[in-house]
């Protein structure tokens, strides 16, 4: 029996394993200690915009729109109290961004944080949650980052 994983037609394989791989690390990491190592978030950067350089033809004016939700969130992350989404969670939305562009960014976010909403309700009657309680946002993300890439 052959198990595989479907990829979208035209994406690049060895980079969507890469940022699949990448985020599996980062999820695992995220549930057991709570933060994010910025060097590896980083070097995933920078994989993704050697990648987007030398394959896809990636121009600055297209960084800019790709990842300007990232800056809103950026902004509004400042004005929010501290248990709010992540420096780190960020940086992950903004490889994403720079990766697969604007619409899929977009669709990430939303999946994302609706996976994670669904999660925490069907969670709620076995743990008990509240304002203290910090939850880490990274697998909802490659969640919803592994359903982008595989359908």
């Amino acid at each position: 029996m052959i198990c595989c994983i479907v990829i979208k037609e035209g994406d690049y394989i060895l980079l969507n394993i890469s940022i699949l791989i990448s985020f599996l690390i980062l999820s695992f990491y995220d549930i057991l200690i709570k933060e994010i190592p910025v060097i590896p978030v980083i070097m995933l950067a920078v994989l993704v915009c050697f990648d987007r350089i030398v394959f896809g033809g990636l121009r600055i004016d297209s960084i800019i729109l790709d990842t300007f939700p990232v800056f809103v969130m950026l902004i509004f992350s400042l004005f929010l109290p501290k248990q709010s989404i992540g420096a780190g969670d960020i940086y992950l939305f903004a490889v994403i961004g720079v990766a697969y562009g604007f619409c899929d960014l977009i669709t990430v976010i939303f999946s994302s944080s609706v996976i994670f909403i669904v999660v925490i309700f069907l969670l709620k009657p076995f743990i008990p949650f509240n304002k203290k309680t910090t939850v880490g946002f990274v697998p909802f993300i490659s969640i919803s980052t592994a359903s982008l890439i595989c359908f």
